[in-house]
């Protein structure tokens, strides 16, 4: 990871992405070094760096716990007690039975892992990001360590209390619990109609989190200095899944230069790509520093990706589109998903790149999505697939005259384009 070449030709910041037809917006509010981010700016707020919690960290505090509240108990004295070397067997029995339930339920859930990505999306992670599966898989594992644990610290014992056996046994019961809610998650995650409904909803999810409604006010945005300097990505490639806004924005203010981001989460970035431009004086600039305010993974995820969504829903299309599979039903089913995006996300404020300190200097320049690229990538490719199959191009007929009424007018060319396609 290295910065651009130092007294190199001047590389002029390109203008903010073109504003969408709706500018008919307020500017976000100015931002304060140092402080927290004011609750009008949702897109500045949401995009900060949040921390992955690793499932082996989530799992590894299931197995010490376990092995804390076995040595705990097994220190009980008063109280009912039982035969210790008759419980024991029954502990190492429950302890050991956990183990081919965790075979066999992840046996399951890798074949329908497998399932989901082939018929609906190799791109759908819902069910292998849902924090159940941490859970349970450490759930279990706690399990057959307490009972081990405890079988092991009381075995010289002639005596141990009833609570070590009763919380085993509801442990065990709690085990069966999950791996039931596991398995029912799974077997949904292989239907089309719950996996539409939570594609939706984590899509409006994160709509709601980057943008607020339009209001009539306008502010004309300051115009970027001119960068001198670029940060190239010298790592494995990869999407962009985050970025934290707030810390780039107070280094900007910090060296009293303006930073540009050329690429938006869910972009994929290759090595040597730019992901930063600024004009700090090359004695300030921290390559390092500015690229660990951004995350970049194998693949795309929700936080801040608001295309991630449709592109999930047209992925589904396409592939009930195909002669291999032939399921317009299921087709006519995400159209109208995507639709009902695109409508929630009509009216609402979406030039929100350009962000400013008090004084009214942009500090940070971001690539937002534009209402042409949420049009486009919801209907373009469904259009191409589908307008040689009747009833999928009258449904895509039907639905893009609901939305020319429904969005407002300043925002209707895109939709009525769409319309001339299939017309």
């Amino acid at each position: 990871m290295r910065l651009g070449p130092a007294g190199s030709a001047r590389v002029d910041v390109p203008s903010p992405p073109a504003a969408d037809s709706g500018a008919d917006v307020s500017q976000p509010s100015p931002l304060l070094p140092g402080r927290e981010i004011p609750p009008g700016q949702r897109l500045v707020r949401s995009l900060r760096r949040r921390p992955r919690l690793r499932a082996g960290l989530v799992q590894l505090a299931y197995v010490a716990g376990a092995v804390g509240a076995a040595v705990l108990a097994g220190r009980i004295e008063s109280g009912p007690q039982v035969d210790a070397a008759r419980t024991s067997n029954l502990l190492l029995a429950v302890g050991g039975g956990i183990i081919p339930l965790v075979a066999v339920v992840f046996s399951l859930l890798f074949l329908t892992v497998q399932f989901a990505s082939t018929t609906l999306s190799p791109r759908l992670n819902l069910f292998r990001d849902e924090p159940l599966v941490w859970h349970a898989f450490g759930l279990f594992v706690g399990v057959f360590v307490f009972a081990t644990t405890s079988a092991l610290f009381t075995s010289k014992r002639a005596e141990m209390s009833v609570v070590i056996p009763v919380a085993t046994i509801v442990l065990a019961l709690a085990a069966m619990a999950v791996a039931r809610n596991l398995q029912m998650s799974a077997f949904s995650s292989v239907q089309v109609g719950p996996t539409v409904r939570e594609v939706t909803r984590r899509g409006r999810t994160v709509i709601d989190q980057l943008y607020e409604p339009r209001t009539p006010e306008a502010v004309a945005p300051s115009a970027p200095a001119a960068a001198r300097e670029e940060v190239l990505w010298l790592g494995d490639d990869g999407y962009i899944r985050q970025v934290d806004v707030q810390r780039l924005f107070d280094t900007a203010v910090r060296h009293q230069g303006t930073i540009q981001l050329p690429l938006r989460p869910g972009q994929y970035v290759r090595h040597g790509d730019v992901v930063f431009r600024h004009t700090f004086d090359p004695a300030d600039a921290d390559a390092e520093a500015l690229l660990r305010h951004i995350e970049i993974g194998p693949d795309r995820t929700w936080e801040q990706d608001p295309l991630l969504a449709f592109r999930l829903l047209v992925d589904i299309g396409l592939r009930a589109q195909s002669p291999a599979v032939n399921d317009p039903a299921t087709c006519r089913h995400t159209i109208d998903a995507v639709s009902g995006l695109l409508r929630y996300i009509a009216d609402r404020h979406l030039t929100i790149g350009d962000i400013t300190d008090p004084s009214g200097h942009a500090r940070l320049v971001l690539r937002a999505v534009t209402w042409e690229d949420y049009v486009a990538a919801a209907v373009d490719e469904l259009i191409e697939a589908g307008r040689d199959t009747a009833s999928i191009a009258a449904r895509l007929v039907e639905v893009l005259d609901d939305l020319v009424l429904a969005v407002p007018a300043d925002r209707r060319s895109e939709i009525e384009r769409r319309l001339q396609l299939l017309t």
